[in-house]
């Protein structure tokens, strides 16, 4: 950096310096239950096949350094009833958490995840559930920085760092009515709905001009029952949304999250048409919502070092904390599973899940190792029987990714996402393809030594400025030389016919003499 580099950013006096950094609160943890009763309609349980919950986000409020989220945790629970009738039962308990945080809050991303449920039955009519649930939270926090408050009339040696800062995006609801699919010869007052349900994937994230576009799938579904026979009908719909990003820079990265709402299945029978045939429609209606976080380096000036010509200075430094990211990665790998079928006589399979158990990584050399368990949980159907039962298959998972920058103080921020499951079987197999999206973000935990105060007293002038050669030691620079004397660093430079390109750290040590005056 040359001395002109350096007064150009130096910071004016009185100047104030505002920047956003993000920190985490990672791993609140918090549990969520309910209980349901069967109403008249629905037959006993007999047997449980399978229970889930799914966390969706619903609001936040951030105010006196105090963050409140509100989600709704939706339990669903398929069993066989008394009757050996598929049935599924659902229910919803609200989920609210407080957390204090720094007062320079401006926003938060919340991703709270399921970890484990737990269901229990208090007789054939009643359900009780519990989730287990961790709540990773990511805060974009303004900040003040007074680089030249107190310092007036001062030389600065400032430095600039790369402070990670984030901010959180969210697009307009998007609304979705799709045919699913359409039945012949079948009336609707013959169906009967076992259930339906949608989840939304992102397939892929990429820059276009003053935006970040979002493309992924809708996978909308549901079960139904028509007299004797139980089907299962799916659609993939695409999705896709346009983010428009202030402040990006050339090393901006993404990461987005997508998910359903509002979830309802109609199905009703089309009017004649004009050759007087007429089907059923199965119809969803629902709600999509994609949120982005756009992470970046915000670079900062920070005041090192300083002094007063002509005067005694005296000066104590505090440390300054702060991260730097290093980047963000999204890959979707895909994940294959054999298992023996067993004894088992399926017909077909109506439900399929997977949840992730046991994520953990291992990095070094530029390169992180995903591991887990993943637990795939089917419903099936016996030919002979026509009764549903469960399979679950464990899969462990080793994946490896390209990170690079990796250091000994990085932290990786993990997640890992199943997006589409794939089960297939044979006489003796069932075979499961399925994709998992892997997501990381790494950040490097560094500080730096930064002025806190500056206290000078004022030295008695002298009729005539005396002229003092020094000898420079192993060391030595041109600004602790400065310093030493409360001579600026650009009068040394000019008097002793230094480079042009000589900054504040220009090394000294290899000179003979300097004069100062």
């Amino acid at each position: 950096m040359s001395l002109i580099d350096n007064e150009k950013n130096g910071v004016t006096e009185g100047e104030s310096a505002v920047y956003k950094k993000e920190t985490r609160l990672t791993g609140v943890r918090s549990e969520c239950g309910a209980d349901f009763v069967l109403p008249d309609y629905m037959g006993d349980v007999k047997r449980l096949l399978r229970s889930s919950a799914t966390v969706t986000p619903c609001n936040k409020y951030i105010s006196g350094g105090e963050l409140s989220f509100l989600s709704t945790v939706s339990f669903k629970i398929m069993y066989l009833d008394s009757e050996n009738v598929l049935t599924e039962a659902a229910f919803s308990a609200d989920l609210e958490d407080n957390e204090r945080i720094p007062e320079s809050v401006t926003d938060a991303s919340i991703e709270t995840r399921v970890v484990n449920v737990t269901v229990r039955l208090g007789g054939p009519r009643k359900i009780s559930a519990k989730a287990s649930l961790v709540t990773d939270v990511s805060l974009s926090e303004e900040c003040e920085m007074n680089s030249g408050v107190g310092f007036d009339g001062a030389v600065l040696k400032t430095c600039g760092v790369k402070v990670h800062s984030a901010d959180y995006l969210k697009c307009a609801e998007r609304e979705y009515a799709e045919e699913i699919d359409r039945l012949e010869d079948i009336l609707a007052d013959e169906v009967d709905v076992v259930k339906y349900d949608a989840s939304a994937s992102v397939l892929s994230v990429h820059k276009t001009d003053g935006g970040v576009n979002v493309s992924g799938s809708i996978l909308a579904w549901c079960i139904l029952r028509v007299g004797e026979d139980t089907m299962r009908l799916e659609k993939c719909i695409p999705v896709e949304e346009n983010f428009e990003v202030e402040g990006a820079v050339e090393d901006s990265s993404y990461i987005a999250s997508c998910y359903v709402t509002g979830v309802n299945l109609n199905i009703n029978n089309t009017p004649e048409d004009k050759d007087g045939n007429t089907y059923l429609s199965v119809v969803m209606n629902m709600t999509a919502e994609c949120e982005i976080e756009h992470h970046k380096n915000c670079e900062i000036s920070l005041v090192c070092d300083a002094f007063r010509e002509g005067a005694k200075n005296a000066c104590s430094y505090d440390t300054f904390g702060y991260t730097e990211l290093i980047g963000t990665v999204c890959e979707r790998r895909k994940i294959s599973v054999v298992t023996d079928r067993g004894e088992e006589n399926m017909h077909d399979i109506l439900e399929r899940d997977c949840a992730v158990k046991n994520l953990k990584y291992e990095a070094s050399g530029g390169e992180m190792t995903v591991s887990c368990d993943l637990s795939v949980s089917l419903v099936c159907r016996g030919a002979d029987t026509g009764e549903c039962f469960t399979v679950k298959i464990d899969a462990p998972m080793r994946e490896s990714i390209k990170l690079a920058g990796l250091g000994e103080n990085s932290r990786i921020r993990l997640s890992l996402t199943p997006c589409e499951i794939s089960p297939a079987f044979d006489s003796e197999k069932i075979y499961v393809d399925l994709s998992v999206l892997i997501t990381a973000l790494t950040e490097e935990s560094k500080s730096m030594t930064v002025l806190g105060t500056l206290t000078s007293e004022p030295v008695e002038e002298k009729s005539s400025r005396r002229i003092t050669v020094y000898y420079p030691e192993a060391g030595d620079t041109l600004w602790s030389v400065s310093k030493k004397y409360a001579v600026s660093p650009e009068r040394i430079a000019s008097r002793n016919m230094l480079p042009a390109d000589a900054g504040y750290d220009f090394d000294l040590s290899g000179k003979m003499k300097i004069i100062i005056a």
